[in-house]
Order: structure tokens, then C-alpha cells, then sequence
């Protein structure tokens, strides 16, 4: 436990992070461009994205675990500029 805050290193069967990460990311990314067909290639704030993913499970993760995994994942997609990272809709 790091500042009486985070747990690291643990894994469990019932709770894949990673996975739900890339579902909500998947997720958001439909509904914007279900809602928005001219959205593809703008870039959409991770601060969004994570809020989005705050609404919709109650285990959640550290925005900045959040943000690695989407770096991991969307590397060439994954941009931050003028303190703010951000997502092109692929």
C-alpha cells in the first residue's frame, strides 16, 4: 500500500484493470463517433476518457495508472501537449 492509498502489484481474476481500461476507452471512442461522425483524428482529453471511466465502475484505477495503460495501448495515438494529454480518435 503506497500513502495509505494504492495497492500495487496485486492481481485478481475478478478484476482485470487493463481489460476494463481498453473496454472504456473502446466504449467512449463509439459513442463519440456515434454522436459525432467528423470526430475521427481529433483529439479527445484522457481527463474525459477517466471521467467517463469513474462513472461507470466502482473499482476504479489511479488517473495515472489510467493514463499508462492508455500510452501502452494507443502509443502512436497518445499525445501531450501544454500539460495535457490526449487521445486521437483513431
Amino acid at each position: 500500500i503506497i500513502d495509505n492509498k494504492y495497492v500495487s502489484f496485486i492481481k485478481h481474476k475478478m478484476w482485470n484493470k487493463d481489460n476494463d481500461i481498453v473496454k472504456t476507452v473502446d466504449v467512449f471512442i463509439d459513442e463519440v463517433l456515434t454522436t459525432n461522425y467528423n470526430a475521427k483524428g481529433k483529439k479527445v482529453a484522457i481527463y474525459d476518457i477517466y471521467n467517463y471511466y469513474c462513472q461507470h465502475y466502482t473499482l476504479i484505477v489511479s488517473k495515472k495508472y489510467f493514463e499508462s495503460v492508455i500510452k501502452t495501448k494507443w502509443g502512436e495515438k497518445y499525445i501531450f501537449e501544454n500539460g495535457n494529454a490526449f487521445l486521437i480518435i483513431p
